[in-house]
């Protein structure tokens, strides 16, 4: 090639933006600032949906109820071997 390279636009990036996600339960907005922080977001603001909560505390309610069942079979268990 001779003579001068095209000149070629340099995209400018924008400083400040956010993107969102959406999932089943959740909403997320990432801010992002690329002056104070160039390589991640700046804040990440969760907001959940509906129910979310509540199914959460339940999944928690029944693990805790599984494994209380689950020590109380152990025992038993153990106190049959040992007759």
């Amino acid at each position: 090639m001779r003579g001068r390279p095209a000149q070629t636009e340099d995209k400018i990036k924008p400083v400040k933006y956010d993107v969102r996600y959406e999932n089943d339960d959740s909403t997320e907005v990432w801010k992002y600032n690329t002056k104070l922080n160039p390589t991640g977001p700046v804040e990440v603001v969760i907001t959940y949906k509906g129910d979310a909560v509540k199914k959460w505390g339940s999944k928690l309610k029944e693990a805790k109820q599984q494994k209380k069942t689950a020590l109380q079979m152990k025992k038993i268990n153990q106190k049959n071997k040992k007759k």
